[in-house]
């Protein structure tokens, strides 16, 4: 029998979690108490209903309202930068230093080209040592130049007297946030709370500052505007003025295509819809001290990129226009796609995406299904016989029906007779908001980059299908629907 069991021991392995209780007592029970006190005694004057019992309860109610507090503070820094990227943008010296910058960056872009072109290995070097590393480093000068400036009108210039030394400070906590949000009462209760505990925003201001530094780091707003957007702009100007010169020729010529012919429309077309100078804008090198913000980014942005209205409708950008032409040319023909800025450091930008809320708790989990199911049911059920209203897929923001990646291959198939017609869209759209590269390496970031896309809108499908194919998917939808419909019963 005692052979039997043997038989039976350690077959499988068993994980078991141990958890305690950890009680104060003696001394440790002392100290709390003496801190529950001070806590009371500190806090005896805030307007707050913060449950003191214990000193862990405290810190729980600390925790809970942290990331509300920091995004009221969040919002004062965003004011401040805003305020002061809005009066850099009329600074003469600002200017005169960003003309100096493009010359210099012209310059080094010109001896690039010039080395590509050198085979020898040796006599690249030479040149390379010669010619571009003093040039390189005039530009970096001239960026170093540029990013102290821009940190000075931060930290003792066009902000607001003294302002800068009290947002990266107790002053923040105890003095702005409470007379900004001071009609606020949910918002002024929460505040207050850290008004004598400031040192849970210690990293918090630490972080902050950096973005004000002079130094470069990816982190600072000097650094976004003039290592990355800076060139960006510059690269962008050169490019449409290539583009510019196309138009001109083609104007010229007898027997156009009809995407060479809306190349020609492009400039009055967009200064029509947007209501801008569209030349001015990405021509002269002035115009950058006015894209600085975030608002700014966004609209120069939607200039390259194009931009979907509320009622499903699309304004064309230059890179869809360029794209567009470029569709069945030679490479050598082809024309170099426009780059988009970075966004502001900080920036608060609406996205059409939606992001889900994330759920804490079995509870909460429960909650939300229950209150789905009461919903479909309502729908389902509802006196107009079952989802008669999602047939009317006109009613809906189609912006923010969404595809699993997963089956898009498959709809591609039923939907377009064509396996990979999706994924073409996807690409082309991709190659329009970047500026396509025909390198390995971009063409390795393209693909990482679908490849982590989880799912993609009906409306991205519809705004960039071909005329013919429009609606073909919102018919797939209602027929796939009506199948359904046959077999629910709630």
């Amino acid at each position: 029998m005692s052979q039997l069991y043997e038989k039976m021991h350690n077959l499988f392995s068993l994980s078991k979690t141990l958890r305690f209780e950890l009680i104060p007592i003696g001394k440790t029970e002392e100290y709390f108490k003496e801190y529950l006190e001070k806590l009371r005694d500190e806090q005896k004057d805030f307007e707050t209903t913060c449950d003191f019992e214990t000193c862990l309860e405290f810190d729980k109610e600390i925790a809970k309202k942290y990331p509300d507090v920091k995004k009221y503070a969040d919002d004062v820094h965003r004011e401040f930068i805003k305020y002061t990227l809005n009066k850099i943008s009329d600074d003469s010296n600002f200017i005169e230093l960003i003309k100096t910058f493009e010359q210099k960056y012209n310059e080094f872009l010109a001896v690039q080209q010039k080395i590509k072109k050198i085979k020898d290995k040796k006599e690249k070097a030479d040149f390379n040592k010669k010619e571009l590393e003093p040039k390189d480093n005039e530009l970096k000068k001239t960026q170093e130049t540029l990013r102290k400036l821009i940190s000075s009108y931060f930290k003792k210039g066009y902000g607001k007297k003294g302002e800068y030394e009290g947002l990266n400070k107790k002053e923040l906590l105890q003095k702005i946030l409470p007379e900004k949000y001071k009609d606020d009462k949910d918002a002024l209760e929460k505040i207050l709370i850290f008004k004598s505990f400031t040192t849970y925003f210690e990293n918090y201001h630490t972080n902050r500052e950096n973005m004000y530094t002079e130094k470069e780091q990816s982190t600072a707003i000097s650094f976004r505007l003039i290592n990355e957007n800076l060139p960006i702009f510059i690269n962008n100007k050169n490019n449409l003025n290539i583009v510019l010169g196309k138009i001109e020729k083609l104007k010229q010529s007898e027997h156009l295509t009809q995407n060479e012919t809306e190349l020609t429309l492009m400039i009055d077309n967009l200064n029509k819809i947007l209501e801008i100078d569209l030349v001015q804008k990405f021509s002269d090198i002035k115009e950058y001290a006015h894209i600085l913000t975030q608002e700014e980014i966004e609209r120069y942005n939607d200039i390259i990129c194009g931009k979907s209205l509320e009622n499903n409708q699309r304004i064309s950008g230059i890179n869809e226009y360029i794209n567009r032409y470029n569709q069945g040319k030679e490479k050598k023909d082809k024309l170099q796609l426009l780059e988009k800025l970075k966004k502001q450091i900080l920036c608060n930008r609406e996205t059409s995406s939606f992001i889900f809320d994330v759920i804490s708790s079995k509870e909460q989990l429960l909650t939300e299904v229950e209150e789905t199911y009461k919903i479909v049911d309502s729908i389902i059920n509802n006196e107009n016989g079952k989802f008669n209203s999602i047939f009317n897929l006109e009613n809906y923001n189609i912006e923010k029906i969404y595809i699993n990646t997963d089956s898009i291959q498959d709809i591609s198939s039923t939907v377009y007779k064509n396996y990979g017609y999706i994924d073409e869209l996807r690409i082309n759209d991709y190659d329009i908001k970047h500026g396509k590269k025909d390198t390995k390496k971009y063409e390795i970031d393209r693909n990482d980059s679908l490849k982590n896309e989880k799912c993609i809108s009906v409306a991205f499908i519809e705004n960039n299908t071909i005329e013919e194919n429009k609606n073909k998917l919102l018919e797939y939808f209602k027929n796939k629907f009506s199948e359904l419909l046959n077999n629910i019963s709630i």
